[in-house]
């Protein structure tokens, strides 16, 4: 039950904290009456009241941390204004007599305006805090020791963790307000809660120890009281009054052998409140389920009853309820709902060949019956065809190396199932066929393929993990390459080569295969025979010296090497051609225009026009950040070439059209709309055109002709 007595303490700590409040090393006494405004702080400790201070109307009075404000018999402070008290945990404010140690020796707060209190204590009042026609919010208030804790008439008061105790007549009252409390202790009052028309709701707390009754209700009041401990002393007066508990319910859902379900689908129903429908946590608890447990009037108490039923995997149980505190409810299932625990044990390594044993006892049950009437199924590839194995025990052989995932799946007698993975390492233990493939003799000058491609293991992934060591030897010397195929050209003499092949495989196991080559030199070049070959070869074309055969000479010599050498050139002069006609079409255009109309990238571009440019077919100038290029025969006008060709296209359609968005100009003209901008921003720095902004759009006028064409 989530009692919150130990509220009780907030308020005698915070008396504690706020009586070692320093005053006598601060630079008070400070005196106070009438009229306040302003900012009161610990250097003016303690602030004597001498007459009734008063908080004026549209005026604000600010206290600080570890303020000590002490009253004069009689005087109080009103707050027709607003007051704000910002203490601290550490450093609380205290409002307490300037003499007696007594309830009513002061006449405590009055409020027509705003409080806001925090971290604050009031004692020996005649009533702690009256708030009369204004609104209140405490947090961390205790109002202790005096006549009356809290009165509220016509007003709106919420406070959170805060007490109200020792008070002679009550420790709370209102009379036509509207009260919010949470997280908080009203203890050892005459009365705890009086309340005339008007309405309260209580949550988390704590009424205790009334001398009187717990809780008053009259003339139309409401009191509902939220999972609030009291020691259930009420009083209603009047048959249109009422006083409601409300309390927490938690419920912890069982399967048939008492481990909480997880996930389980929870519902209460019954009382005055709709159906509430909740799932089990981790732990098989649905907590926080709040439910009207009683209704009081001045002729009956109701007291509800509600069903809590659960279900989870087709198993179901229920159980009712009349909550009178915070109350856990236990609701068993009817069947076995939690599933084993699957256990294989830890991974295996197993040579090749041998057995392998599977145990699953390890594995457990919340059925006390277990493993009587549960199955064991294991089930893998070999890496040949798909193995299933029955029993918590089993064994199998595998003949051929790696790492087998084994999956074990139990099912208890309820058919509740689980599952564990186990690996087992089958380790390698026969070694590879070291085979190999060799010419047996080759020139000393040529390169040999050493092949091992013919040598096989029983490990299926030899291929990728097999290690070929080739050592070859003659004269004492050695050579050593690597590879399942590897070339060898730097034999270092004539004669006969030992070749020794070393393979491993992955398991560590290794086979050793041997073979020979022979190398001897190359024969020389007969340079007699090759003068004659030649000879006859002229003499042949000397007799087919007819047009046909000139022409037969020069497609199979001469052509295919002019080709290949003037390739490239004919490209580069194709491009340098197709920028050098444009420039005649285009004057004036920019680096950037002829880059983008051509599909040319930079280094191609700026080669060709430097080229032209060298040769004296073309000219540029530079005009601004752009630079033109002409035709070496064209005028180069004054202004750098004027209107861009694009330009003169854009002002022909708006002195026709009288006007165009940007939109419209790149429709009609053919471009993009970014580049419809940067022109028509152009064309308006010189003058060309007028640009203005209609609504949304951005709207193009020709304010004047054209200057002539170049």
């Amino acid at each position: 039950m989530r009692r919150l007595a130990f509220l009780l303490g907030i308020g005698v700590a915070m008396l504690a904290l706020a009586g070692l409040a320093p005053g006598a090393s601060a630079g008070g006494p400070t005196y106070v009456s009438g009229d306040v405004t302003g900012t009161w702080t610990a250097e003016g400790n303690p602030y004597i009241v001498t007459a009734t201070a008063v908080v004026p109307e549209s005026s604000t009075l600010s206290i600080g941390p570890g303020v000590v404000v002490r009253f004069d018999a009689g005087t109080g402070l009103l707050v027709r204004g607003s007051i704000v008290v910002e203490g601290s945990g550490a450093a609380p404010v205290e409002f307490t007599s300037n003499g007696s140690a007594a309830p009513n020796f002061w006449e405590g707060i009055g409020v027509s305006g705003l409080a806001v209190l925090r971290f604050a204590s009031i004692s020996y009042a005649a009533t702690a805090l009256r708030v009369e026609g204004g609104a209140a919010d405490l947090e961390g208030v205790a109002a202790s020791h005096s006549r009356s804790g809290l009165f509220a008439n016509g007003s709106t008061v919420s406070v959170a963790h805060s007490s109200f105790s020792m008070n002679e007549a009550v420790g709370v009252r209102a009379v036509d307000s509207m009260l919010t409390f949470a997280s908080t202790a009203i203890t050892s009052n005459a009365e705890g809660i009086y309340l005339t028309g008007s309405a309260m709701r209580f949550e988390n707390g704590t009424v205790s120890d009334s001398f009187i009754d717990d809780a008053r209700v009259e003339r139309a009041a409401t009191l509902q009281l939220h999972n609030v401990t009291t020691g259930r002393v009420y009083g209603v007066y009047d048959d249109v009054s009422r006083l409601e508990e409300w309390w927490y319910a938690h419920v912890l859902v069982k399967d048939r052998f008492g481990t909480p379900v997880p996930d389980a689908a929870v519902r209460v129903g019954g009382g005055p409140l709709p159906v509430v429908d909740r799932v089990t946590d981790g732990d098989g608890w649905a907590h926080w389920i709040e439910l009207w447990s009683m209704a009081m009037t001045s002729t009956s108490t109701t007291v509800f009853t509600y069903t809590a039923s659960a279900s989870s995997r087709g198993s179901s149980g229920a159980m009712t309820t009349s909550p009178s505190g915070d109350t856990r409810l236990a609701i068993a299932l009817s069947g076995d709902v939690t599933a084993p625990v699957a256990f294989a044990g830890p991974d295996l390594a197993v040579s090749e060949d041998d057995p392998v044993s599977f145990d699953a006892r390890g594995g457990s049950d919340n059925d006390p019956a277990f493993p009587a009437g549960a199955t064991f199924e294991w089930t893998f590839d070999d890496g040949t065809r798909p193995i299933v194995l029955s029993g918590p025990t089993a064994a199998y052989t595998f003949a051929t190396p790696g790492t087998y995932p084994v999956v074990l799946r139990v099912s208890d007698a309820a058919g509740n199932t689980d599952q564990d993975l186990l690996l087992v390492a089958v380790l390698d233990r026969t070694p590879p066929a070291a085979r190999m493939t060799l010419t047996s003799q080759a020139f000393a000058d040529d390169s040999i393929v050493l092949d091992a491609s013919v040598s096989t293991d029983n490990d299926p992934a030899f291929n990728e993990t097999g290690n070929f060591t080739w050592t070859l030897e003659s004269g004492g010397r050695t050579a050593t390459v690597y590879g399942r195929t590897a070339t060898y050209a730097s034999w270092w003499s004539a004669g006969d080569y030992a070749v020794t092949l070393r393979v491993r495989d992955a398991g560590g196991n290794e086979a050793v295969a041997t073979g020979s080559i022979r190398i001897v030199p190359r024969p020389s070049l007969d340079l007699a025979w090759v003068a004659t070959a030649l000879a006859a070869w002229f003499a042949g074309l000397a007799i087919a010296g007819t047009e046909r055969g000139r022409m037969a000479f020069i497609s199979w010599f001469v052509l295919p090497l002019y080709t290949r050498m003037k390739k490239e050139e004919v490209l580069d002069q194709f491009t340098r051609g197709q920028i050098y006609g444009y420039i005649v079409v285009h004057p004036g255009d920019s680096y950037t225009d002829i880059k983008r109309n051509l599909h040319l990238n930079n280094g191609t571009l700026t080669h060709h026009l430097n080229v032209l440019e060298r040769d004296r077919l073309i000219r540029s100038k530079n005009q601004g950040t752009r630079k033109l290029f002409f035709a070496a025969n064209a005028r180069v006008p004054e202004d750098g070439g004027g209107m861009h060709e694009v330009q003169q296209q854009i002002l022909r359609h708006l002195e026709e059209s009288g006007g165009l968005s940007v939109s419209d100009v790149a429709g009609v003209i053919g471009i993009s709309r970014q580049l419809a901008i940067y022109h028509l921003r152009d064309m308006s720095r010189n003058g060309l055109v007028r640009i203005e902004r209609r609504a949304f759009r951005i709207v193009a006028y020709a304010d004047a002709p054209p200057p002539p064409a170049p």
